[in-house]
């Protein structure tokens, strides 16, 4: 698994913990956290995801206990498949869940 050092700034003075081992494709949903935002359901599903499974790819994938995997744990494997059929509709399907709530944040 490759690894980057991030480094998180904000300018509302909060105390943002050490985040650890994470996906970029998870970053969203902690900024949208951290900045105490209204989140959609997909960032709400998204952030499910993370905590599962902190580091994310095809090849590898990083559960909360640091223990690497190359295939996703059985227990975890529903997630990931949820999160595999948005990511699919969003960017290759017909996106039928712009026709529903699921990436409308709630005011």
């Amino acid at each position: 698994m490759k690894q980057t050092p991030l480094a998180v700034w904000n300018n509302y003075g909060l105390d943002i913990s050490n985040v650890g081992s994470i996906s970029p494709t998870f970053l969203a949903s902690n900024i949208l956290d951290w900045a105490n935002l209204n989140k959609s359901k997909y960032y709400t599903m998204i952030k499910e995801f993370s905590v599962l499974l902190p580091g994310y790819t095809h090849e590898v994938k990083l559960n909360d206990k640091n223990k690497l995997f190359e295939d996703t744990p059985s227990e975890i494997k529903t997630i990931e498949d949820d999160y595999k059929m948005v990511q699919y509709d969003i960017l290759f399907g017909e996106q039928h869940l712009l026709q529903t709530e699921f990436l409308d944040v709630p005011r």
